[in-house]
């Protein structure tokens, strides 16, 4: 049986959605050795991202989420003649390219302990009029 625990965090962040994901890498050298870093785009989408959801880490005590997580995330791009709020975002970036710089910052800014707990998802991508994030992440207990 799943119980929900009381510690959770909602809201939605009015921002621009960076188009910039965790694929853009590229080849560098570190220590004399060829690796793989993060190129100057990727650092400012997520420095962009950084920004804005600091918001949602003030509804935190100070404690990460942690544990077994439950995520729903919106992501809304601007709305436009071609594309009327409310109607999916089926372009590019894919949701999961999305989903994994959104979990990398949450994690760096101290609101979730680790992506590898998110045990339940609901992720969507649409047009509305306000752009930006609506995100909600809570806490389950796992009663016996």
């Amino acid at each position: 049986m799943v119980s929900r625990d009381p510690r959770s965090i909602q809201g939605f962040i009015p921002m621009r959605i960076p188009t910039v994901t965790h694929n853009a890498l590229e080849p560098g050298m570190r220590k004399g050795k060829p690796c793989i870093r993060k190129s100057a785009r990727l650092k400012d989408a997520e420095a962009h991202w950084e920004a804005h959801l600091a918001k949602l880490a003030e509804q935190l005590d100070g404690h990460a989420l942690s544990g077994a997580l439950m995520v729903q995330v919106r992501f809304a791009f601007q709305a436009d003649e071609r594309h009327p709020a409310g109607t999916p975002h089926i372009d590019k970036p894919d949701s999961d390219n999305l989903e994994k710089t959104l979990w990398d910052v949450l994690q760096r800014l101290g609101i979730i302990e680790d992506d590898r707990t998110i045990f339940d998802k609901r992720v969507s991508k649409l047009y509305a009029d306000v752009p930006g994030v609506y995100v909600r992440i809570e806490e389950v207990t796992l009663d016996d």
